[in-house]
């Protein structure tokens, strides 16, 4: 890819061969419905299943595909890095591999940009889909996000609001990182760092120009445990504390919010699993599990596996 590259879109891939075909077609479509250059880096990241096959099959009706193919896991972090790291374009839109990419993406942020110059990372909406494909109803923001970044500086310190998904102009990343430590939320510690560390001025997109796919097993997919969930909160909370001037409230709000996760850690079971514990105690829908179980469903006698 040369420098007049406008958009590279990345995508890690770990043992999604079900999927990885359809989020590769969906920003195949999406490049070829843009006027400008756009490239697409899949990054293999040491799958064990038949992945590799179906990126190379579908990568060779195309020469804006570049594949990087990792002989070893390094979690979805540093794929997404190594794949930015390789990029040439001026935006970064990472795409995770069981999402898909809608045909007018490219071109309605290509009209967002234009508009909005100081803007740096966008945050956008998502359609959802189920494991097969199909709609389901609703969004992935179902508030206006819009309308919460006023408050947002300090919700965001409390609770992880925004997805990975976005676009990102590449000056984002020249000194900030996917922190590789983290096994979960990293789209919030991302986040964190560009509205409070950079600095950097944030847009919001309300049209949907992504298909978000809800599959019941997505927290195992790169093996981390609700343990590691919650050290990573963790992490994140001290991060704050630690670089960002807070008022006393959300410090003691965040204070709180640790010791929670400690708890949690020293309370939930090994093998105790967000969506597994949502999937048999549905009426839970909207709380967080482990607050719930730790609070009520040990005494309720929720099962949890």
């Amino acid at each position: 890819m040369d420098k007049n590259t406008k958009f590279s879109i990345i995508i890690p891939c770990y043992n999604h061969s079900n999927y990885i075909e359809a989020t590769i077609l969906s920003a195949l479509c999406a490049t070829s419905s843009y006027g400008e250059k756009s490239e697409i880096i899949v990054v293999n990241d040491g799958s064990t299943d038949d992945s590799i096959l179906k990126i190379k099959a579908i990568s060779s009706r195309s020469n804006c595909i570049t594949i990087i193919d990792l002989p070893s896991n390094v979690g979805r972090c540093e794929a997404r890095n190594i794949g930015i790291k390789k990029s040439s374009g001026d935006y970064i839109i990472p795409l995770d591999s069981d999402n898909n990419l809608l045909p007018h993406a490219l071109p309605t942020l290509d009209y967002f940009i234009k508009r909005y110059k100081d803007v740096k990372a966008w945050s956008i909406n998502m359609n959802l889909i189920n494991e097969s494909g199909a709609l389901l109803p609703g969004l992935f923001y179902n508030n206006d996000l819009a309308s919460r970044l006023g408050h947002l500086n300090e919700n965001l310190l409390l609770n992880s609001l925004i997805d990975t998904f976005g676009c990102y102009h590449k000056s984002v990343f020249y000194a900030i990182n996917f922190d590789k430590s983290l096994s979960s939320h990293e789209d919030w510690d991302l986040w964190i760092r560009i509205l409070f560390i950079k600095k950097m001025a944030i847009g919001y997109i309300s049209d949907s120009l992504a298909q978000y796919r809800r599959r019941s097993s997505y927290i195992e997919d790169y093996a981390y445990s609700n343990k590691n969930a919650n050290n990573d909160r963790i992490k994140i909370y001290n991060f704050i504390l630690n670089n960002i001037n807070v008022s006393k409230d959300v410090r003691r709000l965040i204070e709180q919010k640790i010791d929670v996760n400690i708890q949690a850690n020293a309370i939930l079971p090994e093998d105790f699993i967000y969506s597994k514990y949502l999937e048999i105690n549905p009426d839970v829908a909207g709380m967080d599990p482990a607050y719930h179980y730790m609070c009520f469903g040990i005494k309720e006698g929720r099962r949890y596996k």
